[in-house]
């Protein structure tokens, strides 16, 4: 089922130990790198909603946890993939991995934007733009996305995957993006056609661990000090 949330419709409210959260989650791509042994890693971001989720992946291989803490967002980190520690006023974390061992990287931006930005349809043919893709019109924008695979206790959203195989290099973009706390956060993978096909298994395994970070699980690892 392929939905876009109605036009001046409420958001869903989720409740949690911090009282009332506003959830909304639209379409994302993930990118990813390589890692072996389990990592903790704390990303905070400044205090400042989606249709129903799809299920959650098939179990998958060992997950090294990352934890957001402080108006964050809690995951797990694909097996295959590193933390590249590259971050900026927006962008809270940069991931990159082959899950596959295929010797081909996706980058994973996690990124976060004060307020809601944009509608579905505008970011949609903005990224179409980037991957030198024309406009497309509602209808066509409906019918690409999807709800977002979520776990239990994780966030709702939706996903979009895009590319351009006539491109010079070909480039594709799986991407998925939800509002929290009166904040958006984008979580874009980016890669060769092939590369987001072969990962999108782990992609979607990743978006099915984001939840908030109040709401981690409480076996989650601990924060590096």
């Amino acid at each position: 089922m392929r939905m876009l949330w109605p036009r001046g419709s409420k958001l869903p409210t989720a409740r949690g130990p911090r009282g009332p959260r506003r959830l909304l989650l639209a379409s994302a791509l993930l990118v990813g790198g390589c890692g072996d042994a389990p990592q903790v890693r704390v990303y905070e971001a400044p205090a400042d909603g989606v249709p129903a989720p799809a299920a959650a992946p098939p179990a998958a291989p060992p997950l090294a946890a990352a934890a957001a803490e402080s108006g964050g967002l809690h995951w797990q980190t694909p097996a295959g993939y590193r933390d590249t520690g590259e971050s900026n006023q927006f962008r809270t974390a940069t991931l990159k991995g082959d899950s596959t061992g295929a010797g081909e990287e996706v980058e994973v931006a996690i990124s976060r934007v004060p307020g809601q930005a944009g509608g579905i349809a505008a970011n949609v043919n903005r990224w179409r733009g980037q991957l030198g893709l024309p406009p497309v019109d509602r209808g066509a924008v409906i019918a690409a996305v999807s709800p977002a695979p979520t776990g239990e206790g994780g966030l709702p959203g939706m996903v979009v995957t895009l590319a351009n195989a006539d491109a010079t290099p070909p480039a594709a973009q799986r991407i998925a993006w939800f509002v929290l706390d009166d904040a958006t956060w984008y979580v874009k993978a980016t890669g060769t056609p092939a590369a987001i096909e072969r990962e999108t298994p782990a992609l979607d395994r990743f978006l099915a661990s984001l939840r908030p970070a109040d709401a981690a699980p409480a076996d989650a690892a601990a924060p590096s000090p």
